[in-house]
């Protein structure tokens, strides 16, 4: 956003090396897609932008989409793509592994037998499978089935639970995710990777919090 552009020019002025990491296709934030064209015309932040690259500064997109809000297209997962490779190439030098999660409502990374083709197709030891139960279950797939096409590909695995369009708000136990079937695997490939809880509470979450412990605890035996 404005925040991030000013301080990485003045940054670069001084000397320093700057990455801005993006999460959206475009880089500005609210420059580009919040004020209308008729109040900030979009040409004058792309030179500003222009003007920040000139001085040294990297712009790397981080979004698990390849589009946001719009169609998805051959041309939107080629610029993806190399916006990956750019990510790694810069992770290089940190020993950073990153994770593309499977993500819901996103047809070409809804499942690990579309990510894992992407993932092998980068081939880099830097970049894995970062799996979720929930979001599985969402897309109306096996989510035990889905991490045996994946196990040597997934570095981390987010534990929630959720119905078929809904991953929101549904309670461990009260989804279609079968958490038995999913611990009896991990169990049985010793699978030694992160396991993340994934909740939405805006109160007092902390009872829910030792629930939730309590319940995946109880899988994991």
């Amino acid at each position: 956003g404005p925040a991030g552009l000013a301080c990485a020019s003045d940054l670069a002025k001084w000397g320093y090396k700057v990455t801005i990491f993006e999460a959206l296709h475009k880089a500005g934030g609210v420059l580009v897609y919040g004020i209308p064209e008729f109040r900030l015309p979009k040409a004058i932040v792309s030179e500003e932008i222009e003007g920040l690259k000139k001085l040294g500064v990297k712009i790397l997109q981080l979004t698990a989409y390849d589009v946001y809000e719009k169609t998805s297209t051959e041309q939107s997962r080629l610029l993806y793509e190399d916006a990956i490779n750019q990510l790694i190439e810069f992770d290089r030098d940190y020993g950073i592994i990153l994770a593309i999660e499977v993500l819901e409502d996103v047809k070409h990374f809804n499942t690990s037998a579309k990510l894992v083709p992407f993932i092998k197709k980068i081939d880099s030891p830097l970049l894995k499978e970062y799996a979720d139960t929930g979001n599985l279950v969402y897309n109306g797939f096996d989510p035990t089935k889905d991490l045996k096409d994946a196990i040597t590909e997934t570095v981390a695995i987010h534990i929630k639970d959720a119905i078929i369009h809904n991953e929101h708000n549904v309670g461990y136990g009260e989804g279609l995710v079968n958490f038995d079937e999913v611990f009896a695997f991990l169990k049985e490939v010793d699978y030694r990777g992160v396991l993340v809880s994934e909740c939405w509470y805006e109160e007092d979450y902390i009872p829910d919090i030792k629930k939730i412990n309590q319940f995946i605890r109880s899988k994991m035996i």
